[in-house]
């Protein structure tokens, strides 16, 4: 059984785990600001609501219109269907355990997507990130998940407009591999 407590400490089955973030970061609790940090986890709230089926954009308080809207126009034009909404997964690689929670999974032109939102600009970890998802197995509130075939991150402005990645299958691999290292390094170091 995978939990996630109000500190941000992830547990398997009792043990504490590092997070995917944790792992990238060398054991680092955090690396955003807080202002960052807590403009993330608005946003991502007001996806879930969106998604819950709030639909109604001028609804959200003003700072988080702009935000909501790149995300519904994310998914009007890409016909994105999230099928799992923030969930959690645990990991359990040879070279050790950890887990974390991914924002989305769903359906894009007919293929499983792995999909992380970002409300900030693009970080070289955010790839990372998004391969340590990849390597999450869901939880029983996940189920059926047996992992998705693409990967893809969003990001959402305070303007309104998104831009969105698909990770090509041969960097995805490549980041798999440099996840993996990175939790291998993790590892020694606890």
């Amino acid at each position: 059984m995978i939990t996630l407590d109000d500190d941000h400490v992830y547990r398997i089955d009792g043990r504490i785990v590092p997070s995917v973030t944790q792992v990238i970061k060398g054991g680092a609790r955090t690396y955003y600001t807080a202002g960052s940090a807590e403009r993330g986890h608005r946003v991502h709230a007001a996806t879930v609501m969106y998604d819950a089926g709030d639909t109604d954009v001028e609804s959200y308080p003003e700072y988080l219109k702009g935000y909501v809207k790149a995300w519904a126009e994310f998914r009007k034009d890409s016909g994105f269907t999230p099928t799992l909404v923030e969930c959690m997964g645990a990991g359990v690689e040879e070279e050790g355990h950890f887990a974390g929670t991914i924002d989305r999974i769903g359906v894009i032109n007919g293929r499983w997507v792995t999909l992380d939102i970002k409300s900030g600009g693009a970080e070289k970890g955010h790839l990372l990130q998004l391969a340590g998802y990849w390597l999450l197995k869901g939880g029983e509130e996940c189920s059926p998940w047996n992992g998705a075939n693409d990967l893809a991150l969003v990001y959402l402005k305070a303007t309104g407009v998104y831009s969105y990645t698909k990770i090509m299958d041969s960097v995805r691999m490549n980041a798999v591999i440099q996840f993996k290292a990175k939790l291998r390094e993790y590892g020694r170091e606890a």
